[in-house]
């Protein structure tokens, strides 16, 4: 389950060429083993237009009261976790310009 936690730990995008600035996910404020859902979406993180549907959730170290355990996230001390299936659903309405990357 490591890996699978570092390799969706952080969303990196890029928005319109117009704007060419780097936005990035931490999903810190989503809290322990919360629905991330529309926390970027118009919900109470910065509104990117960015959904996660289904089953991603937020899940913050245990050594920061969490419930999590892992350490040396990029962004501690929160990050992105799913539990069923293979894999979690991101949607951007807007789409990529420029380029998308994970940590």
């Amino acid at each position: 389950m490591k890996s699978v936690i570092t390799i969706a730990t952080v969303a990196v995008m890029t928005a319109s060429a117009a704007h060419a600035e780097i936005i990035t996910l931490d999903f810190e404020g989503i809290g322990n083993q919360a629905a991330v859902g529309n926390f970027y979406n118009g919900g109470l993180g910065v509104n990117y237009g960015v959904e996660f549907v289904g089953n991603a959730l937020g899940i913050v170290a245990a050594e920061a009261g969490g419930t999590g355990n892992f350490t040396g996230a990029p962004s501690m001390p929160t990050i992105l976790f799913w539990l069923d299936g293979p894999a979690t659903i991101m949607n951007v309405a807007a789409g990529f310009t420029d380029g998308f990357a994970t940590y």
